[in-house]
C-alpha cells in the first residue's frame, strides 16, 4: 500500500469507528426514550383527559347551562356529548401503543397523537404522513383545538 491509499484506508476506518459508535448511542437513547414514554404517556394522558374536562365544564359554566355533557366511561377512554343534537366526540388511550385518539367525522374530527420525547419531556405529538413532520402540540393546544372543532362544526 502506498502512503495516500494507507491515510485513505485509515481516515474510512475512522469514520466507519464514529458511524457504529453514534448507531450505539442513538440505540441505548431510544431504548431509554421508549422507557420513558411508557412510564410518562399514561400520566400525560391524565393530564390531557383534566385539561379537556376543565374546558368543558368553562365552556358550561360560561353559557349558564350543559351544552355539553362529559361522559365519564373509563380511565383510558373520554366521551362527550353536545347535548342539543346528540353528537358525541369519543377519545381514548392505548397504552400499549402510547397513542390517543379523539373522533367525531360529523365534525369533522379525527385526530390521532403519538408520544414522542423531546429534551427528556414526553409530549403529544401529530405526524404529518405527508412530510413525516413530528408537530409536537402542548395540552392546552390539543384541549381547546378539540373543544373549539366540536362546537362550532
Amino acid at each position: 500500500m502506498t502512503d495516500g491509499y494507507a491515510e485513505e484506508i485509515k481516515s474510512l476506518a475512522s469514520m466507519y469507528k464514529s458511524k457504529t459508535e453514534q448507531k450505539s448511542v442513538d440505540a441505548a437513547r431510544q431504548i431509554e426514550d421508549q422507557k420513558t414514554i411508557q412510564l410518562e404517556a399514561p400520566k400525560l394522558w391524565a393530564k390531557l383527559r383534566q385539561h379537556i374536562k376543565d374546558n368543558v365544564d368553562g365552556f358550561n359554566r360560561e353559557l349558564g347551562r350543559t351544552a355539553i355533557s362529559w361522559d365519564d366511561i373509563h380511565s383510558d377512554r373520554v366521551a362527550m356529548t353536545r347535548v342539543d343534537d346528540g353528537l358525541k366526540l369519543e377519545g381514548g388511550f392505548d397504552a400499549s401503543i402510547s397513542t390517543a385518539f379523539f373522533r367525531c367525522l360529523p365534525a369533522k374530527i379525527d385526530l390521532t397523537l403519538t408520544t414522542t420525547v423531546q429534551f427528556g419531556i414526553v409530549e403529544f405529538a401529530v405526524i404529518d404522513r405527508n412530510t413525516t413532520t413530528i408537530h409536537v402540540n402542548k395540552l392546552p393546544d390539543i384541549s381547546n383545538g378539540l373543544l373549539r372543532d366540536f362546537v362550532t362544526n
